[in-house]
């Protein structure tokens, strides 16, 4: 069970509420993560749309740092694996983006852009 459950805890009023405190700063940090992910796949897609406007490489490597950091903390996250497929894409990396929306796939087989309208 791990080291710091050896010991039986002598008051477990105070074990609760510690765990507690602990479990809801956890939270907070995981709703933290949660929200800048959702900004951080938001300017992904403005991103790429802007590079479909405008040609900038720049804007694909923006998009593409932001899908991987957001795939750091929730790698079942499809619709970043959708867009780092569509910048392999555009850089005529075909197999690499066949291979990045295979993954896509798998982590969620109901994802629509990738699969399409059933």
């Amino acid at each position: 069970l791990g080291e710091q459950n050896k010991a039986e805890p002598k008051d477990w009023r105070e074990y609760y509420k510690e765990r507690h405190l602990a479990m809801a700063e956890m939270n907070k940090d995981t709703d933290a993560q949660v929200a800048k992910s959702e900004k951080d796949f938001e300017e992904a897609q403005q991103l790429l749309k802007g590079f479909q406007s405008s040609g900038e490489i720049e804007s694909l490597s923006k998009a593409a740092q932001l899908m991987v950091e957001i795939l750091d903390y929730f790698p079942g996250h499809a619709g970043c694996y959708h867009l780092l497929g569509f910048t392999l894409y555009v850089l005529n990396e075909l197999e690499d983006a066949l291979t990045i929306l295979e993954i896509g796939s798998m982590v969620d087989p109901n994802y629509e852009p990738i699969h399409g309208k059933a």
